[in-house]
């Protein structure tokens, strides 16, 4: 279940699991200036009003609150301070359906009832006046996974002025409501209320922690307050005059030397003068985004070019409802990463990812195939991958894992009889509640109690494997290779100069995937020499 941030406070939601989140480092370098860039994409829920107008921000306005984010965590600009978050945004190019796109809808809300009136709220029973976040937000919604969701809306909460923005934080999020909410006329390229509900988007509590109107006891800055270290204890205010901290009675402590600038100048507190998260912060952050949003640094959306989709395959059924228990948590296929939530939490039992998680493996190559169940609980686990291309998940050889537990993993290598290189080929995983009738790639049973787990489809290429000559010598001398083997349909070739390679008359026809000479080198084919399907340039 997703925490929601609100400028008045924490509301919590019930966790079926608690997580522990650790801000240990997974390895990312915090001094690094290397840029990971993020696709957002930006809804604007007007009321029919023409683009420029109050509730309907113009592009422009648009651009320039994106300009904004980037400035801030990226330290650009002579008023910000403290660290470089080492990220940058940018409006996505590719939709959901690999259509290309501006990376900004415009959706009329009226028809939402009590939207144009009221605004969006999270709470229809305080403000009943409004338009729950729900039914707002499915007007316009992508994957939570690919694209990092800004909603643009007329008020929160009923009031053109107050809120001006909220967001949730990553884990157990749902895909329904997950993104940042922000009130058009804070999409101005000067209003930093993206800049503090980013940093919720990325597990920042506020600077102050919950201390609103007191002082509350922090003797450990890693598990009280706001759970950083090198944030000051302290509490709510918007006055950036004070000299005394009244959590300490000491003057505010220099958190940028250079600028002079203090916890009041944090972004993840509420004064008039934030310009800088700290060191702290920025490890919390980027360690969420490894855990918790890795699916943003593997989505293909700022890369029209990459829309291969496999061959189509069947529409998975479910014989029961949706399940707040069981599903496809999070899944690891060598490079690629993806988090999510349970059936129910994602509102769907079958997901089709092939568009924007793309992933690439090497013939022969080991990978390691790890699926976590919704919080780990146990469940019925199996991958497949059309190694054909011929959009039917034929087992077992199309089965390349399968077992039962809260996170099944293992290593595959991808080496088959009749394996497609150079071709998108559909994969799916398919994660079911423990004590149903084992899943199949097209079905899920689950339990009527608890209800069905996941299907999830993405797309991957296998590319040749490179394979060069070490000398000169007979096609089928595995010496004369530098993958010591003779070379295969799956390897792409490359002899390299002043080498000669001859295929005898006694081997017969040979097969793969690709051949390069550079200057001076031969291929002198006696027998039969078939070149496959190319090298995947």
């Amino acid at each position: 279940m997703p925490q929601l941030i609100r400028i008045f406070g924490y509301i919590y939601k019930p966790l079926m699991v608690t997580l522990v989140f650790s801000v240990c480092w997974t390895g990312r370098l915090l001094s690094s200036s290397i840029l990971d860039t993020l696709p957002v994409v930006v809804h604007v829920i007007h009321t029919g009003t023409p683009i420029g107008s109050p509730d309907n921000p113009s592009d422009a306005n648009i651009n320039d609150m994106i300009a904004l984010i980037n400035n801030a965590f990226q330290k650009n600009g002579a008023m910000y301070g403290g660290a470089n978050i080492g990220l940058a945004f940018k409006l996505a190019t590719k939709s959901p359906q690999c259509d290309s796109t501006t990376g900004i809808n415009r959706i009329n809300g009226s028809s939402v009832a009590d939207y144009t009136t009221g605004g969006i709220t999270t709470d229809s029973i305080v403000y009943p006046n409004c338009a729950h976040e729900l039914y707002v937000k499915a007007l316009s919604r992508w994957p939570n996974t690919d694209y990092i969701n800004i909603w643009v809306v007329n008020m929160i909460d009923g009031f053109p002025m107050g809120n001006a923005g909220y967001a949730y934080f990553p884990e157990y999020n749902s895909a329904l409501t997950d993104g940042v909410v922000i009130r058009a006329d804070a999409v101005n390229g000067i209003n930093k209320t993206i800049i503090h509900e980013l940093g919720h988007f990325f597990y920042l509590y506020h600077s102050f922690g919950n201390n609103w109107a007191s002082c509350e006891t922090e003797t450990n800055c890693s598990t009280q307050g706001d759970l950083i270290c090198d944030t000051e204890k302290c509490m709510f205010t918007y006055d950036c005059t004070a000299t005394t901290n009244p959590c300490t009675g000491l003057p505010w402590q220099i958190a940028d030397a250079g600028l002079n600038y203090t916890v009041l100048n944090n972004f993840m507190g509420y004064t008039d003068c934030a310009w800088m998260y700290t060191e702290g912060q920025k490890s919390r952050m980027l360690n969420a985004l490894d855990m918790f949003r890795p699916g943003l640094l593997t989505s293909s959306a700022l890369n029209p070019n990459a829309s291969f989709i496999p061959v189509p395959a069947c529409i998975p059924t479910a014989v029961n409802g949706l399940s707040p228990y069981y599903g496809i948590e999070r899944v690891v296929i060598g490079s690629m990463e993806v988090y999510s939530n349970s059936s129910m939490a994602d509102a769907q039992f079958y997901i089709d990812r092939t568009c924007n998680q793309q992933f690439t493996v090497t013939a022969n190559q080991n990978i390691n195939v790890g699926i976590t169940g919704s919080y780990e609980n146990w469940c019925q686990v199996k991958v497949f991958l059309d190694y054909d291309g011929d959009g039917v998940f034929e087992p077992p050889g199309e089965l390349i894992l399968s077992g039962d537990g809260g996170i099944v993993s293992g290593n595959v290598v991808m080496q088959f009889a009749g394996m497609k290189t150079c071709t998108p080929l559909r994969l799916r995983v398919v994660a079911d509640h423990p004590s149903a009738p084992p899943p199949t790639a097209c079905l899920l049973t689950g339990t009527p109690a608890d209800g069905v787990g996941q299907i999830e489809d993405y797309t991957i290429i296998i590319k040749p494997r490179p394979v060069e000559s070490l000398s000169s010598g007979n096609w089928n001398n595995p010496a004369i290779w530098s993958c010591n083997c003779v070379p295969s349909t799956s390897d792409a070739l490359l002899i390299k100069t002043g080498h000669i390679i001859t295929v005898p008359l006694a081997v017969g026809t040979v097969y793969c995937a690709s051949v390069k000479l550079q200057p001076t080198a031969q291929l002198n084919a006696i027998g039969n020499v078939y070149v496959a399907n190319g090298g995947c340039e």
